[in-house]
């Protein structure tokens, strides 16, 4: 393949396909990982550093333990026109039984919540209270209306509050990168944006970026998704080439902004299934892709990726918590990013 062929790319990632990823020797993997081996993965750029991720602070596990315990019901989008009222039921109760939970959490924690000085225990509380409310009109619109990315990309952002995220629109800004002598422009659904309170700290920096799918990549999904096979799950079999390629390349514009670069932490939402991203590149191969190195026949990046999690099943939501907390203890400016 000749070289100005070969790196013929679309100046926007959401027009990238998944043999733009290629030419530039990236690949998802042909299977997927556990949340957990992701972590250690991101984690191991601090722990070179000798100084890893500390564990989340007590109130935030404690919290990851409410949601577990209190948060029982699911709710399944391909059945919800016939389960609409019993959801809308559970949400209600769970509305009459959260001030009792949390004052009885109060109550057995005082010590705790009392060292709370960031009231990290009360915000969580409001985020809570408003997520209950956005899922009832958000399950009331799967029922009655045309659904819509925007409501799912609402619904992700409402239920990452409450795991302590801060979502930002990615239209917020557009960021750019010059692959190949060709200018691509990256905005993708949503990022999550490192916070922190150093002045003289770099404040453009993105802990994680989300690709939205579109309506038809839903059902594209759930018509070759089946439960049964989810620790084989395969992006391949399962995700349209045009989703692929978008996420992929703004995983890859993201690098220059990464707490972790040159590695990036991704998500790609496909209703309400969640599957976790991480582009793991060299730096010799991110200036290559740039123009800035020669390009070497060796390089090759993967795109790693977990199993979908469906943040509306209690099941998985009680396994992607701990990714989704470490993920806003990072965002937080209480985490203090290597220089």
């Amino acid at each position: 393949m000749s070289a100005s062929h070969r790196f013929d790319l679309p100046s926007e990632a959401s027009l990238w396909r998944n043999n733009h990823l290629k030419n530039l020797e990236m690949f998802y993997n042909e299977r997927c990982i556990p949340i957990t081996e992701m972590i250690g993965s991101l984690n191991s750029l601090y722990v070179r550093e000798s100084r890893s991720v500390p564990n989340i602070p007590e109130i935030m596990s404690k919290i990851m333990d409410i949601i577990r315990n209190i948060w029982s019901y699911s709710v399944d989008e391909a059945d919800l026109k016939l389960s609409t009222k019993h959801t809308l039921e559970q949400i209600d109760r769970m509305k009459q039984e959260f001030p009792h939970k949390c004052a009885e959490f109060v109550q057995q924690n005082a010590d705790l919540v009392e060292e709370d000085y960031n009231s990290i225990f009360s915000d969580w509380c409001s985020r809570m209270k408003m997520f209950l409310n956005w899922s009832s009109l958000c399950i009331k619109r799967l029922r009655d209306q045309e659904v819509t990315e925007g409501l799912y990309t609402q619904l992700f952002m409402q239920f990452s509050l409450i795991c302590l995220l801060q979502p930002e629109i990615g239209e917020c800004y557009k960021e750019q990168m010059r692959i190949k002598g060709v200018l691509v422009s990256s905005i993708p659904s949503i990022r999550f944006p490192k916070f922190s309170d150093d002045l003289t700290t770099e404040f453009n920096r993105t802990v994680a970026v989300v690709t939205i799918a579109e309506i038809e990549d839903i059902s594209y999904m759930r018509e070759r998704y089946h439960m049964q096979n989810s620790e084989a799950f395969n992006v391949h079999n399962i995700l349209p080439n045009e989703l692929l390629g978008q996420h992929g390349a703004e995983l890859l514009i993201e690098t220059k902004k990464s707490c972790f670069r040159p590695k990036v932490c991704g998500m790609i939402c496909v209703g309400s299934k969640v599957i976790f991203t991480h582009l793991d590149m060299t730096s010799e191969h991110l200036k290559a892709i740039k123009g800035k190195e020669e390009w070497n026949d060796s390089f090759r990046c993967i795109i790693a990726y977990s199993r979908p999690y469906n943040f509306m099943n209690a099941c998985d939501r009680r396994e992607m918590l701990e990714m989704l907390f470490w993920l806003g203890y990072l965002q937080s400016p209480e985490f203090v990013l290597m220089k």
